[in-house]
């Protein structure tokens, strides 16, 4: 399954994604004060609630307009699901992408 992050100013939204369907969504704070163990607890127990526990998270993908809250993710992603993410910025410079013209 893949996870997918899009952290913004106000609200980060978070969606689980199996395959092409979208399985669950939520929305939490973009709080600054907020610690990786925080997200990492919060996220893992959305996923299980929205999967029944029944996937793993395989990827993911880290949108984000706060750097300081990027690294705060990534520290999650590393620690609750031993995975890299993607990370997508005002850094990253290649997308690839399906769409054809």
């Amino acid at each position: 399954m893949f996870l997918a992050v899009d952290i913004g100013n106000t609200t980060t939204m978070i969606g689980i994604f199996d395959g092409d369907e979208l399985r669950g969504s939520f929305r939490v704070e973009s709080s600054h004060a907020v610690t990786a163990d925080e997200c990492g607890i919060l996220v893992h127990e959305l996923f299980r609630f929205h999967t029944g526990g029944e996937k793993d998270v395989r990827k993911i993908g880290i949108c984000s307009v706060v750097p300081s809250l990027t690294q705060i993710y990534i520290s999650m992603a590393e620690k609750y699901f031993q995975l890299e993410p993607l990370i997508l910025d005002h850094d990253s410079h290649v997308l690839q992408t399906r769409l054809q013209a």
